[in-house]
Formats: structure tokens, C-alpha cells, sequence
């Protein structure tokens, strides 16, 4: 077929015909799996995943008590592996400017894991801000956090903790 094929409703799987892809208004797609909408594609280019009217570029609605987005990554054969949320926000004209963060899993061998939370302040992409260790450690400035808390930074203000009142002015600590 060189012209395409033109479809009239949707196109349906001759022994399953409660799973098609669909047509079901002007400039959207979906997908239906055992006779109920899966997917939806609208005309703005927004992704619905179980909900037919998507409000953000991607949503993803579930009505059972828990939903997860899973993120994997790595092979049976490596000792360790990241997942990662990537957040970039552009700010130029030319398109080469931008912001970065990411939030990532770090997991080593025998499934413990590492939440690590890291920022951008220049071109040399993100750096690691904050750490929690599969034991429960939080680190500042640290990628390998000794005690339940631990803040460390360089500078001439290393060791302080500021804690503000609410009217801005006074440092309480």
C-alpha cells in the first residue's frame, strides 16, 4: 500500500475484538485493552493514561488505592544501576540554555538502594545536593553520610544552620 490505509471507526484485532486502536473524536488516538480505554493521545498532544481528558502533558490516573510510575534500569549482570527523573527547563532564545535537576536510585548489589537528589548551578550539569541512604542516613554535601544527619560544606559559613522566625529577621539558631 503506498497511499496508507484509510480507517473508518477503528482497527480491531480479528480474534480479539475487545482490543483496538481508535479514532474516537477529531485528532485523537486511543488505546483500548479488554474493552476499556487505556491510552488517549488529544489533540494537544497530551497523554492520558487511564483518563480520556489529560490536563498535563502526561497524567496518569489509577482509581485503586496505590499507583506507580516504575523507572528500571540495568541488566542482571551489573553490580549497580540508576533510575532517574530528569527536570530540565530551557531559558534562551536559542534553545542551548537550560536548568537541570534530577532525583535518582541509586541501587548496588543485594537491592539496597540510595535516593539522591541533585541540582545544576553552571554548564557542568547537575551536581549531588542531598542523599538518603538505604539505611535511613541523610547527607548535605555528602555522598556518603556517617550519622543520621550529616551536613557538611566548604566556605566560610561551613558549619551554620540557619533557622529563620517567621517575620524574616531573627536568626533563632
Amino acid at each position: 500500500v503506498t497511499d496508507g490505509i484509510n480507517v473508518n471507526g477503528s482497527l480491531q484485532f480479528a480474534d480479539d475484538t475487545n482490543t483496538y486502536l481508535a479514532h474516537p473524536a477529531a485528532d485523537v488516538l486511543a488505546v483500548t485493552t479488554a474493552g476499556s480505554e487505556r491510552l488517549r493521545v488529544d489533540a494537544a498532544g497530551k497523554v492520558g493514561i487511564g483518563t480520556d481528558s489529560p490536563t498535563e502533558l502526561v497524567e496518569i490516573f489509577s482509581t485503586s488505592a496505590s499507583t506507580a510510575l516504575e523507572i528500571s534500569s540495568g541488566q542482571a549482570s551489573t553490580t549497580t544501576g540508576e533510575s532517574k527523573i530528569v527536570l530540565r527547563s530551557l531559558h534562551s532564545a536559542s534553545g542551548t540554555t537550560y536548568s537541570r535537576s534530577e532525583i535518582g536510585s541509586l541501587g548496588v548489589a543485594g537491592g539496597d538502594s540510595d535516593l539522591i537528589f541533585r541540582t545544576t548551578t553552571d554548564n557542568n550539569g547537575p551536581q549531588e545536593r542531598l542523599r538518603i541512604t538505604s539505611e535511613g542516613k541523610v547527607g548535605i554535601g555528602t555522598t556518603s553520610p556517617s550519622r543520621v544527619l550529616q551536613i557538611k560544606s566548604a566556605g566560610a559559613n561551613a558549619t551554620q544552620i540557619g533557622l529563620i522566625d517567621n517575620d524574616s529577621t531573627n536568626e533563632v539558631f
